[in-house]
């Protein structure tokens, strides 16, 4: 076994000094890893499947398993095949669509739950991930979407060098173009079976310009017309030429095009370019935010204009981005097309922003559109952790399979059908977990509810996914009442986000300003009643897009599940031991955690786990056990507790192996007295104080 090199100088989160800079969620990280631990420097290193106990890995059994709801626990049941030829997406009582069905579940009948094996294995491997330090390859590529039209942040500021471009004066006076020439209008079209932009007119007669500025007060008919949702309207407006226009008091000036007439409305049909100096346009109404005093027209399409393909990924990017309900039920039931706010139809108008190569950035319904950013969640992770033919503790025990990909970008040839190298099985089995026999079935589920809406901050939120520095106010010298200001404004402009800019270091340091904090669990909440989980009755509508109904596993409620293992080493045994029972500190109660509505804090289960070891030989050399009663099973001792001492070997052997492969300080004698550990331990504490019934930040 070996370890991948350290990445150096990696950003550590900062925790606020004082309360009114904390934001509280549901949920927090256990930090990134300083290197990955792999189980093997080679997969030929692996055990066979075709033979038992080979020399290293001499364990087989397995472990019987009493699962014990803490507090309501609730997975949902699959949808049959006559459900899903029946869609009723559209039906207006949201407690009786479908996919809202509250059943938990089940594989025959409704009454007899069961927790499917492949929820207890996600959650085992999740853990086994964390303290094995294994890599980390599971994030999307895909990037994040924002905008930040007035924000004071960072963030503000790069969106607006991209909307905007760069200051044209020194910083005493903002001299921008408003927007950007980089910045342009257009319309939706099919082109050669996918989308892509017709650009707008932009001639001598439009002073070379696809857009042009409406203020409120040039509104004319359509003055009085609603302002709030998005809408479209064929208009003739008089073009204008780029002017200096001073904002303010503060010294602020907008280059920009400003229609210096009304405009008047006009017939859809009308195909004419001109009528009385004025050009055929569509007025974007996007709506009105406080202080909004304009609105953006695009000029006609130019027909002789080149048509710009939308790259399919860029296409699929904006339609995820767009059918999100950002927590609106009104946005979640909005239909698309024309003169709807969400581009769908051939002809509908938009804005769009080309790079300084004249390539196509991004696009959207409104001028100050959302922007996808540069770097993605995955660039945020340094190289040496996420590299995906590393095999970790996670692969090793629970199988892999490699993509064509993954050699690719290693620059290795594709191995032969078989081999290791290209998929392993795992050597580990998780069992449905049945009701306990033993268990009282009255009261087993509480009634159906509707739940809460989870509106949790989101990976958008990148003041919680990211690692942000220590509390700027350390670094301020000002006044005492000057303080709170300064301190603010300097932790705004500190904020890092995922387009950061990087730091000059070498390969094995990281040289990113920010990383993702890491991997992501719930805070348990302790006990829950009914009432905290259910939506309140004045925020539940019957057309509602966004609840749901579930019918929870009531608390105290227990299943039995086994997981069985073949050749397992000491330390692969001992790992799983650590996984099933966190050896954490005296005193403490660690709980897992399982199934939907984590954030209200469902799903809290306590593992109390039995460990059977067989001698595969004594099995097999005999068909009944000494007393001649029974079968012979080849367990070569009494069933022990994972807690008790009896197993405590195999654990410190996977501990010390750990510590060893991390060089951990001398001061570390325990997986627990790791900084990482220690955050996960923290989340998986059931009687943390301080996390229940706290207001969280709402969602972003």
């Amino acid at each position: 076994m070996s370890a991948s090199a350290f990445v150096k100088h990696l950003p550590q989160q900062g925790n606020p000094t004082e309360d009114d800079r904390v934001s509280r969620a549901p949920y927090n990280f256990v930090p990134l890893p300083e290197r990955v631990v792999r189980a093997v420097d080679e997969a030929g290193e692996l055990p066979d499947h075709d033979r038992f106990s080979p020399e290293g890995y001499p364990h087989s059994g397995w472990f019987e398993v009493r699962l014990t709801t803490e507090t309501p626990l609730f997975i949902r049941a699959p949808l049959r095949s006559q459900q899903f030829a029946k869609p009723d997406e559209n039906n207006p009582d949201y407690t009786k669509r479908t996919k809202n069905t509250p059943n938990f579940f089940h594989r025959g009948e409704i009454t007899e739950p069961v927790i499917p094996g492949s929820s207890l294995r996600g959650m085992l491997r999740s853990l086994i991930e964390v303290i094995g330090y294994g890599k980390l390859t599971q994030v999307t590529e895909r990037g994040m979407i924002y905008r930040a039209v007035g924000d004071t942040s960072s963030l503000g500021g790069a969106y607006r060098d991209q909307t905007l471009g760069p200051n044209k004066k020194l910083a005493a006076t903002l001299h921008f173009d408003y927007p950007s020439s980089h910045l342009q209008g257009g319309y939706l079209c099919r082109y050669q079976g996918d989308w892509a932009i017709r650009p707008a007119r932009r001639d001598a007669a439009t002073f070379d310009e696809s857009i042009i500025r409406v203020p409120f007060e040039q509104l004319g008919q359509l003055r009085s017309a609603s302002r709030g949702n998005h809408k479209v309207h064929p208009i003739w407006v008089k073009p204008a030429r780029r002017e200096d226009h001073p904002r303010g008091n503060g010294g602020l000036v907008l280059t920009m095009t400003e229609t210096p007439a009304s405009i008047e409305h006009r017939d859809p049909q009308d195909r004419s370019d001109n009528k009385d100096g004025k050009l055929s346009a569509w007025l974007i109404e996007s709506g009105v935010l406080s202080g909004k005093k304009a609105q953006y027209a695009i000029f006609a399409p130019d027909q002789n204009a080149k048509a710009i393909p939308i790259p399919h990924d860029m296409w699929e990017h904006y339609t995820d981005d767009r059918d999100l309900t950002r927590g609106s039920d009104e946005r979640a039931s909005r239909p698309l097309g024309k003169d709807k706010e969400l581009l769908a139809g051939d002809g509908d108008p938009l804005f769009y922003l080309v790079d300084a190569k004249g390539k196509l950035a991004f696009f959207g319904p409104t001028m100050m559109f959302r922007l996808p950013y540069k770097r993605t969640p995955k660039d945020l992770i340094p190289a040496p952790l996420r590299q995906p033919l590393d095999i970790d503790l996670a692969d090793a025990l629970f199988g892999y399979i490699r993509s064509n990909t993954d050699f690719e970008e290693a620059n290795l040839e594709r191995p032969r059908q078989g081999d290791k190298a290209w998929a392993y099985a795992g050597r580990l089995s998780v069992s449905d977990a049945q009701l306990a026999p033993d268990e009282n079935t009255d009261d087993l589920f509480l009634e159906p509810l509707t739940p809460r809406i989870l509106g949790t901050p989101k990976p958008t939120t990148f003041q919680h996914y990211l690692v942000q520095g220590a509390d700027a106010s350390k670094h301020v010298r000002t006044p005492e009442d000057a303080i709170r200001a300064s301190r603010e404004a300097l932790e705004k402009v500190n904020l890092s986000h995922y387009d950061s800019p990087s730091r000059d270091m070498n390969e094995r340091e990281c040289g990113q300003r920010t990383v993702l904090r890491g991997t992501k669990r719930y805070w348990h909440q302790g006990p829950r009643t009914t009432a905290q989980l259910a939506e309140h009755p004045s925020k539940l509508k019957l057309d509602s897009k966004q609840h749901t109904r579930m019918r929870p596993i009531a608390p105290t409620k227990s299943f039995v599940f086994r997981v069985r293992f073949d050749n397992l080493s000491d330390i692969e045994l001992g790992a799983l031991c650590w996984a099933l029972h966190p050896r954490g500190h005296q005193g403490k109660e660690y709980r897992h955690q399982l199934g939907m509505g984590k954030p209200l804090g469902m799903g809290s289960i306590r593992l109390d786990a039995q460990l059977h070891l067989i001698s595969r030989s004594t099995r097999y050399q005999s068909l009944f056990a000494t007393d001649g009663n029974h079968w012979q099973q080849g367990e070569q001792q009494r069933p022990c507790p994972v807690a008790s001492d009896t197993v405590a070997g195999w654990i410190d052997q996977f501990e010390q192996h750990q510590l060893a492969q991390l060089n951990a300080p001398k001061d570390c004698q325990r997986l627990a007295d790791l900084r990482r550990i220690g955050a996960l331990l923290r989340l998986m504490d059931y009687r943390v104080s301080g996390m229940q019934d706290k207001p969280f930040m709402p969602s972003q």
